[in-house]
This record gives C-alpha cells, structure tokens and sequence, in this order.
C-alpha cells in the first residue's frame, strides 16, 4: 500500500500512478467533494472481486460509477432526456443519476434490473484521472459496508483491510458533507431516492 498527499506539483505523478494501478485491476481511496471513495474499473471483473472483498458483507448491492462527464455516461448507460437535463443543471456535483446501463461495467456494479449509478465528481484531479483511465471507476464509499462514511484516511485504516488497498490519495481531513444526492432516471419522471447535499424537487 501507497500514500501520496496532494500537493500541487505532483498532481501529474499521481494522476498517471493512479491510472497504472486501476488497470493492473488494483484499488484506490480517493477524495471527493462528499468523502473517500473506494475506486477499482468498474469493467474489470477481478478489481470488482477485490472491491467486494475490502467493503465485506455487500451482497449484490452495486455500486456507484464515476465518470469524466456525459460523453463517457452515455457509453455506458441509456441518457434520456430527463437525464441529460440534470447532467446540465447539476454535473459535475454531488448528485448521482440511476439509469438503464448497456452492461458495459461488471455484472455486479448494475443492478438486478440492469440499472447503472452514475455521478461526476466536482474534483478536478479525479476528474483528470477518470479521463485518462478512460473507463467508469466505481464511486463507493471507502468504509466497510455498514460503518460511517469515512472523511479521513485514519478512519479508513482503522475499520480496513489495508492489505487489499493499493494506492491512497490523502487530501487531508475532508468536510463532513451529506453523501449524493441519488436520483432515480429510468422513466421520463424524476424520482428522489436519496435527498443528499444538494436538493432536487421531483419537478426539476
């Protein structure tokens, strides 16, 4: 396992460190503008094995993916739009978009209904290394399933299995902020599943 700190002048080396471990199928923590997330490429079956194995107990719950912007969505889901309207209004942001995938990722990142969790984070090193990945990352957070939300990388030492971790992208303490929002698209009417930092009316 690997911890580099952010600093301005080594957002390059990390980026392409990053990139290089998520395609040998490693895990990386990573910040975003909610918590830490747990990031593997969502399309590599043996990283979604060692995402399962580091959160415990998931079940087939999916996960969330993140994205570099609608382009790269609509590769990989089915965008209508409705959807496309809140990809406007609210992305890149804390709000996370459910939508018919095109079972593109691994099976157990969409649902049993073959929906997909979509979001882009409002971190621009993050974004910058999703889009040189050029593959969905799954956007979990980095706790194990049924802790709290981790907004520190001790909290995340603590209550992890530091052996299946890789890498570590360490921007310090991050504000304790609400988790997405998470907004049901499949049909033509929006759905709120979960009302997070930012809140959307089901007439938006």
């Amino acid at each position: 396992m690997k911890i580099v700190k952010i600093k301005h002048q080594n957002q390059k080396k990390i980026i392409e460190k990053a990139v290089c471990v998520l395609k040998e199928g490693g895990l990386v923590i990573y910040p975003t503008e909610t918590c830490y997330g747990a990031g593997v490429d969502a399309t590599n079956p043996e990283a979604v094995d060692k995402l399962w194995h580091y959160k415990k107990e998931r079940g087939n719950k999916p996960v969330l993916v993140a994205v570099a912007d609608q382009a790269m969505a609509q590769k990989y889901a089915h965008l209508t739009p409705p959807a496309k309207k809140i990809f406007r209004q609210y992305l890149p942001g804390p709000v996370s978009l459910v939508i018919n995938g095109r079972g593109l990722v691994d099976s157990r990142i969409e649902s049993s209904l073959g929906t997909l969790g979509i979001r882009v984070p409002n971190h621009q090193l993050i974004l910058a290394l999703i889009k040189k990945l050029n593959r969905p990352l799954t956007s979990t957070s980095a706790n194990v399933s049924g802790q709290p939300n981790p907004y520190s990388i001790d909290e995340i030492l603590k209550q992890t299995n530091q052996n299946l971790i890789d890498l570590i992208i360490d921007q310090g303490t991050l504000p304790s902020r609400p988790p997405s929002t998470l907004v049901d698209m499949t049909g033509n009417k929006i759905k709120i599943l979960r009302q997070g930092q930012i809140i959307i009316k089901p007439g938006s």
